[in-house]
């Protein structure tokens, strides 16, 4: 009977609280808690659950030194994940023999009890701090981004509202992690995409441009390790046939007829449409998102491909990404998307033929979308 070959990484470096560790041959799906309690010798961070679930395990990762910290669950992490990244377990809070301000307050508040769960809320709490230092919240959404940062916890010795009160007189003492004063109302239209398509019949003198929109798009962006744009896996912009609307009809025949009708028979008619970053070829914006303040427009450009049910076409785009909150974003077109439909070459010239027009190969696309974003 053959044993089960284990992959190996041949170089295996880690940064735990400032000291590299290396070794030779690590195992790839060894867990990150076994290598901190046996290779570090850290046992601070606890091992529970074993699934994940209650937040004990929790330590700061980071990609770079300067990179925001990012929660991992080392009950859960494999070493091969975090393969030369910087990891702070709650032993690194400490500097030089004096406790950091959070554990302070944790002692002081007696916000715990057996304090087995509480490496993980002390983590929980820095990495909010992390973020805050980037992007500071108002006064009065303070308690909830504590709630949302330690939500994931699960303690069964005491309450929260300790450790909500000793997190919240940390940060109210640290400046530059709230702002004063009351978080603006974001006033904005609903989220729209329009467009654009330039068409000529056998009966105009002139070019006209359909103009038309879908009301009610769905969309979000999904972020790998890390808030920035060089890590965006995919973006999407979902719609329905039924939300469109039309300033120009074509014979009688709205755009619907254009974009949506089967043009086999038999076939269902479609019931969504897709608008998705699915290859990000190119992705580029010289401010991170991390870093920047709520509302304030950051530029990105991307190229990639759209797909329009089963079909692909090619894309490129300017847009502003604002954030509105630590859940969503707004993005805005500076300029109209150039969707190239040439690919659909054939469906567009026999409905043009059909219906005595001349379409553009080239649709116009604005997009004003309020869509979630998570980094996983």
């Amino acid at each position: 009977m053959s044993g089960i070959v284990r992959e190996k990484i041949k170089q295996f470096v880690l940064t735990v609280n400032g000291k590299e560790y290396e070794r030779t041959d690590a195992r790839a799906d060894e867990l990150l808690i076994d290598f901190l309690h046996e290779e570090c010798e850290l046992t601070g961070t606890k091992f529970s659950c074993g699934v994940g679930a209650c937040g004990s395990c929790k330590v700061a990762v980071q990609v770079t030194k300067d990179a925001p910290m990012v929660p991992v669950l080392a009950c859960y992490a494999r070493l091969k994940s975090v393969v030369g990244m910087y990891v702070t377990t709650v032993e690194g809070l400490e500097a030089q023999g004096n406790l950091h301000p959070l554990q302070k307050a944790f002692l002081e508040e007696h916000s715990f009890q057996c304090g087995y769960s509480t490496p993980g809320f002390l983590m929980a709490a820095r990495i909010l701090m992390n973020d805050l230092e980037r992007s500071p919240v108002y006064r009065d959404r303070l308690d909830d981004v504590i709630l949302e940062a330690i939500g994931g916890h699960i303690c069964r010795c005491t309450g929260y509202l300790r450790y909500i009160k000793a997190i919240r007189r940390v940060i109210l003492a640290t400046p530059g992690l709230v702002i004063t004063g009351t978080t603006p109302t974001i006033t904005s239209t609903p989220s729209v995409i329009s467009f654009q398509i330039s068409k000529q019949s056998t009966n105009d003198l002139l070019p006209e441009t359909l103009v038309g929109r879908f009301d009610d798009p769905e969309g979000g962006v999904e972020f790998v390790g890390d808030f920035d744009w060089s890590a965006c896996r995919r973006a999407w912009v979902k719609v329905s046939p039924s939300s469109i609307r039309t300033g120009v009809r074509v014979r009688d025949l709205n755009l619907g007829m254009f974009f949506f009708q089967p043009y086999q028979p038999n076939e269902e008619d479609l019931d969504s449409l897709r608008f998705e970053l699915t290859s990000a070829r190119e992705i580029d914006s010289r401010q991170p998102l991390a870093a920047a303040a709520w509302g304030v427009p950051v530029p990105v450009s991307f190229r990639g491909e759209m797909s329009f049910g089963a079909m692909r076409v090619p894309v490129q785009a300017n847009l502003l990404a604002r954030l509105l909150s630590r859940t969503h974003m707004r993005l805005t077109s500076q300029e109209p998307l150039a969707v190239d439909m040439r690919d659909l070459a054939f469906p567009i010239e026999s409905f043009s033929s059909e219906f005595g027009l001349n379409l553009s190969f080239i649709v116009q696309i604005n997009v004003d979308v309020i869509v979630p974003y998570e980094v996983h």
